[in-house]
């Protein structure tokens, strides 16, 4: 939002600002908001590091692992009920003045979701015992797939009302809504695996519920987009910008089939190790979540602005040199905060988490790098930048998980994503002005994650002595400071 007094001018489908009043108006805004999503979502998941040391001492990892890997198949059903509407509908949302066509907007992304929703949880239902076989290796936790699928339907459709209000800007509502969901799946999984023993079902049943409560919140607070009916000439217009965008997040989507490759090579409990140390390390990635659900409706609106570009490149400096500290600073306690967290059958998981901290950060520079294709409409791109990905991640993975376990998987994820990066920033710039330092970034990345391998043993070694480890904290982040290329002077005149 801007602030009183500031002159603004529209220009075609752009917001042009003035001077150096449009560069800060964009960095404080970004930052401010990126800065509420980054609360909201990291708050919850401290309460999920208490969570953690209570589940894995009352189930064992070969049923943590059993869970992990059903629920690999979520984000995979989930992306195809979703077929990129939701972000066809934001861009969409960004060019449409009038609140009521808004609405009827958003009101067909629920009906089209719905519908596609519903047979998809229908298909999952007729083939349990199937899904159950090829995901875990036997037929017995088929009753756990139609769990899923109960879950599936209020969570796809509540993610229409979520964009909704990120359409309207409606950010600290949502953040609300991001906690509490967030905080209610945990106190049920507490209450239902460690208080009443339901192991594996325990955990389906707190993602159900938790679906189910959260979609009648929501509904009730975007009941206005409820009351209009469906324009099914939008949702024509929906599904020809979203297609491409749902292939992408379909591809997408199977970077997680390395936990397939993980179980298939190494078995379900060190699929659990895998899972464990993503979820562990999962704070740093909340950033990126942040970062696309601020990003994405903010720069449509307002890249007309002269300055916009240079406001992006500050703050993708700004994240690297942050974000790879904080991802090094971790790195460095990873043993330490294993040990605390869980117990020793599940310590091996630590041996993935470095190079899982600085994916998740290059999964950030990856969505900044790609900005200029969504910009100019091309959302074509992002497919080959995720077959990329996917061309890189899944072979290194398949080859290197025999050899060193899950860090091997966890070195597939972050090859694949540096060099989806790269392949995002050349085909971006060629459909767009917008130039970032992208592959200054990767780099500061890479010697990150190297030398955070290298203090912690690698795959196989022992780590250096916490003190040395400790002390190594600082001078990372200063060098990442220094090699990021931000400038104290730019970042002030900015902001004054």
């Amino acid at each position: 939002m801007e602030s009183p007094g500031e002159r603004r001018e529209t220009t075609g489908g752009g917001v042009v600002e003035s001077g150096h009043s449009s560069a800060r108006a964009t960095l404080r805004k970004l930052v401010g908001s990126v800065s509420i999503y980054t609360v909201a979502l990291f708050a919850p998941r401290l309460v999920r590091l208490v969570t953690i040391p209570l589940v894995t001492h009352a189930i064992s990892l070969r049923v943590y692992g059993t869970y992990a890997a059903l629920w690999l198949l979520m984000p995979f059903v989930h992306t195809i009920c979703d077929m990129g509407l939701g972000t066809a509908a934001l861009r969409l949302a960004a060019e449409v003045e009038s609140k009521q066509r808004r609405q009827a907007l958003f009101s067909t992304l629920v009906v089209a979701r719905a519908a596609g929703v519903a047979l998809v949880a229908l298909l999952m239902v007729l083939f349990k015992e199937r899904i159950s076989q090829l995901l875990t290796g036997t037929r017995e936790h088929a009753s756990m797939v139609v769990l899923m699928a109960l879950a599936l339907v209020p969570g796809t459709v509540w993610d229409s009302f979520a964009e909704h209000l990120r359409s309207e800007e409606r950010h600290r509502t949502l953040a609300a809504i991001i906690i509490s969901r967030t905080l209610l799946s945990n106190a049920l999984t507490v209450l239902l695996v460690v208080g009443l023993h339901y192991g594996l079902a325990g955990l389906m049943s707190a993602r159900l519920v938790t679906e189910a409560i959260l979609f009648v919140v929501t509904a009730w607070i975007c009941r206005q987009i409820l009351r209009q009916r469906p324009d099914w000439q939008v949702l024509k217009r929906l599904v020809v910008l979203g297609a491409p965008l749902g292939l992408l997040y379909l591809l997408g989507t199977l970077r997680d089939f390395d936990r397939y490759l993980i179980q298939l090579l190494s078995g379900v409990e060190e699929v659990g190790s895998y899972d464990l140390a993503t979820r562990i390390v999962a704070p740093v990635a909340l950033a990126n979540v942040a970062l696309a659900m601020v990003l994405e409706p903010h720069l449509f609106k307002t890249h007309g602005s002269p300055r916009a570009n240079e406001a992006i490149e500050l703050f993708l400096r700004g994240y690297v040199a942050v974000f790879s500290f904080g991802a090094a600073a971790i790195s460095m306690l990873v043993p330490e905060i294993f040990a605390v967290l869980v117990p020793e059958s599940y310590h091996e998981a630590a041996r993935a988490a470095p190079l899982l901290l600085f994916a998740f950060v290059a999964d950030g520079v990856l969505r900044i790098s790609g900005l200029g294709g969504d910009l100019a409409k091309r959302t074509r791109l992002w497919a080959i930048v995720a077959i990329v990905n996917l061309a890189v991640s899944l072979p290194v993975t398949l080859l290197l998980v025999p050899l060193w376990g899950i860090t091997g998987a966890g070195l597939g994820l972050l090859a694949g994503t540096m060099t989806a990066a790269l392949a995002s920033r050349a085909l971006s710039g060629r459909v767009h002005r917008l130039k970032l330092p992208v592959l200054r970034s990767l780099a500061i990345l890479a010697t990150g994650a190297a030398i955070s391998c290298a203090m912690l043993g690698g795959a196989t070694g022992s780590a250096v002595a916490l003190p040395l480890r400790a002390i190594a904290i600082l001078p990372l982040g200063l060098a990442a400071w220094l090699a990021s290329g931000i400038e104290i002077a730019a970042v002030r005149k900015l902001l004054q």
